[in-house]
C-alpha cells in the first residue's frame, strides 16, 4: 500500500510539472460563437470581446491508478458588451482541447461563466471544467502531452426576456 501511495506521488508530482510547462495555445480561432435565442431568452453580442490569454489542461485528484482531468480557459474582456440593464443573464460554453492537428482530444461543456456575466473592458475570468473523472492515469498523461491547443467553443450569453 505505501509503495502504491508513493508511485502515485511521484507520478502526480511528475504529471504537475509536465503541465505547468504544457505549452498550449489559444487555437485559431480561439473562440466560437453559438446562439440560444427562443421565446425567453435573447443573445447578447459578444463578439469581439474576449480573447483567451493562456489555458491548461492538468491531472487533479489522482486515486490509486485513476484520476481526474481538468481543463483551464483565462479570458480577458478587451471589449465591454452591451449588458441589458435589470435582465437575467446566463451563459455556456464548451472547452476543447486539441492536438498539434486541430482535433478535439476531449471537450466539456458548461454553464458557469458567472465571471463573464457583466464583465467589463480589462476584467479576467478564469473557467475550469473536469474533462473526465476516473481517468486512466497513463491514458491522462498522455493526453495532457497532446494537448496543444485550448478553445472556448459555442460561447453564447442570453439575457431573459419572458418569465
Amino acid at each position: 500500500m505505501k509503495k502504491i501511495f508513493l508511485f502515485s506521488l511521484v507520478a502526480l508530482l511528475a504529471i504537475i510539472t509536465a503541465s505547468c510547462d504544457s505549452g498550449i495555445k489559444p487555437a485559431d480561432p480561439a473562440i466560437t460563437y453559438g446562439s440560444e435565442n427562443n421565446d425567453y431568452w435573447r443573445d447578447i453580442n459578444v463578439r469581439d470581446c474576449y480573447e483567451i490569454k493562456s489555458g491548461g489542461v492538468a491531472i487533479a485528484d489522482v486515486h490509486g491508478l485513476l484520476c481526474d482531468l481538468n481543463a483551464t480557459v483565462t479570458i480577458k474582456t478587451i471589449k465591454t458588451p452591451d449588458w441589458p440593464k435589470g435582465k437575467e443573464l446566463m451563459g455556456e460554453a464548451t472547452i476543447e482541447v486539441l492536438n498539434k492537428d486541430n482535433a478535439v482530444l476531449e471537450s466539456e461543456h458548461t454553464y458557469d461563466l458567472k465571471d463573464l456575466l457583466n464583465s467589463q473592458e480589462g476584467d479576467v475570468a478564469t473557467i475550469t471544467v473536469k474533462l473526465k473523472t476516473d481517468y486512466d492515469t497513463e491514458e491522462a498523461e498522455k493526453l495532457v502531452k497532446e494537448a496543444k491547443y485550448i478553445r472556448l467553443s459555442k460561447l453564447t450569453i442570453r439575457e431573459r426576456i419572458k418569465d
